[in-house]
């Protein structure tokens, strides 16, 4: 059983990668129009935030190593997020599929980022929405353990749904999308209990039933 000491930091974990990683959003999504030419696609962000990211030197000439440099930066977020929701969540047996899902995202924003020239073709991009699918099966498994197979369903959809809608809203993949785990990886660890050295804080109504 994990422990009190061992949780929050693991907590802490969560919220920082979670929490840079939103930060990161909007750049992210800037940087691929500016590295691809892609200006007028980027959802509804304002106009006006290019220009402030150029200012203070968030975007600049060198526009697709930087795009890579946002992407390895986001790598970083998301896989923070990801080592400490495993120790996080560590007896969650429902949990799994989520983190699965997650490791398979790591990988392709990996492949999409890190590896040079383009190595792997559109394997990075495929794999990002091979993990993105993952996780919103996941979060229906989780909430049908508590609520039912109809409710979880419905979790999964609605939670794929908000997927699709940031990345409308941001046009950009990964970060779009990421909204919506980052969020909600950032609500999980702030409702945790770390302060039991039991599995009740992590534990769904029906693992402790």
């Amino acid at each position: 059983m994990p422990k009190r000491g061992g949780r929050l930091p693991a907590r802490l974990g969560v919220v920082l990668g979670a929490v840079v990683g939103l930060a990161l959003t909007v750049p992210f999504a800037l940087a691929f129009q500016e590295a691809y030419g892609s200006v007028g696609t980027a959802g509804v962000l304002p106009g006006g935030v290019s220009p402030w990211l150029f200012e203070h030197g968030l975007l600049g000439d060198d526009s697709e190593a930087i795009y890579d440099r946002y992407g390895m930066a986001y790598l970083v977020a998301v896989g923070l997020v990801t080592a400490s929701l495993f120790a996080l969540s560590r007896p969650m047996r429902s949990r799994r599929v989520v983190l699965v899902g997650l490791v398979v995202l790591c990988l392709g924003i990996f492949a999409d980022y890190a590896v040079p020239n383009d190595v792997v073709g559109g394997v990075g991009f495929v794999l990002e929405g091979i993990g993105m699918l993952v996780v919103a099966v996941g979060v229906g498994v989780v909430v049908r353990e508590s609520a039912g197979a109809l409710v979880g369903a419905g979790a999964a959809l609605g939670t794929l749904g908000c997927m699709v809608a940031g990345g409308a809203l941001m046009g950009h993949i990964p970060s779009g999308p990421g909204l919506t785990i980052l969020a909600g990886a950032l609500a999980f660890a702030l409702r945790v209990d770390v302060g039991s050295d039991g599995a009740d804080g992590v534990d769904t109504p029906a693992a402790d039933a």
